[in-house]
This record gives structure tokens, C-alpha cells and sequence, in this order.
């Protein structure tokens, strides 16, 4: 089955950083303030490290980007995206609606297997190796704006094909 590694991976990683989440709990977290003003906690830091370190380990080429500051690029287009404690103010509150998010984001586009990817709001270090992997792949890669730059805060993958349908799409109203 496709994908049957990082899921179980991934599932026994969340299972971990659950129960240590857990652990932190029962003796009582004291949050503090991002820069953002959501609240952050030991358990939130040490959750993200416990996640990266054990899928580092079991894919050592993939990149890596957490709230808490987890970041590296890698070198095999795939990138695991880490919420350590989605829910923390409900965490600090002892209540249970609240979780690990783990995922992997893995640049079909340019493996043929999907025609087209639009991101949003993305900064230069979530799109540098998007890129370089879309273009030398012979995919698209452009800004809303029209641009071709990971500093863009946008952009959209694409098979050449799509490529004047999606700009016209996603190009700014005038």
C-alpha cells in the first residue's frame, strides 16, 4: 500500500507526543505569549522536538516546518508540517479538544501526479525548494502577481498546460 511507512510512522509519533503531552498535563503546564499572543508551552516545544527527531530518523531526507520553529528544507521535495499542540489554550485548560497535528506535504506536481498546487500565504523558506524542484521538473511556478519569486508570499505549481487558466485565476483584481 502506498504511503503505508509514513502513515504508521506518523501515527506512532503522535501516539508518543500524545502521551507526553499527557505527562506534561498531569503535573500542570504554565503557558507564555508568542509574539503572535497565542500561548505556548514547554509540552508544545518538547512535543514538536520528540516528532521531528523520530521522523528526522526515519526519513532523514525530508524537510521540516513546526509552530514552534522546526525548519529545514531537506532534499527530497517532501516536508512533514507540525502542530506540536493544536488546542494549547484548551490544553492549559485541562480540556480534551485538543491534538498532535502531523503532516506531509509531498510536490506531486512535479511527479506528474497531480496537475496543479496553490499556495495561499507561504514565506521564501515553505516554497525555495518547491521551486528549483517545479522548474527543473518542467512544471510552472509563478505568483499571483505574475511573478516567478519564493518571496512572493504566494505562488501556484502547475503542468504547463494549466498554466494561462491558472494565472488568470489567481491574478489580482486591477
Amino acid at each position: 500500500m502506498p504511503w503505508e511507512r509514513e502513515i504508521e510512522g506518523c501515527r506512532n509519533v503522535a501516539r508518543r507526543a500524545g502521551e507526553l503531552a499527557l505527562a506534561y498535563a498531569a503535573r500542570g503546564v504554565t503557558p507564555e505569549d508568542k509574539a503572535d499572543n497565542s500561548p505556548v508551552t514547554a509540552a508544545d516545544r518538547e512535543c514538536e522536538r520528540l516528532i521531528v527527531r523520530e521522523l528526522r530518523a526515519a526519513f532523514p531526507d525530508d524537510g521540516f516546518v513546526g509552530e514552534e520553529g522546526a525548519s529545514d528544507a531537506g532534499s527530497s521535495g517532501r516536508r512533514w508540517i507540525v502542530d506540536p499542540i493544536d488546542g494549547t489554550r484548551d490544553f492549559v485548560r485541562g480540556l480534551p479538544t485538543w491534538s498532535n497535528l502531523i503532516g506531509l506535504e509531498a510536490i506531486l506536481v512535479p511527479s506528474g501526479r497531480a496537475e496543479a498546487w496553490i499556495e495561499l500565504a507561504a514565506k521564501p523558506w515553505d516554497l525555495a525548494p518547491f521551486k528549483v524542484i517545479a522548474e527543473e521538473a518542467g512544471a510552472r511556478f509563478f505568483n499571483f502577481d505574475g511573478g516567478s519569486s519564493i518571496r512572493g508570499g504566494n505562488a501556484v505549481i502547475c503542468a504547463p498546460f494549466l498554466e494561462q487558466e491558472l494565472r488568470a485565476l489567481v491574478r489580482p483584481a486591477a
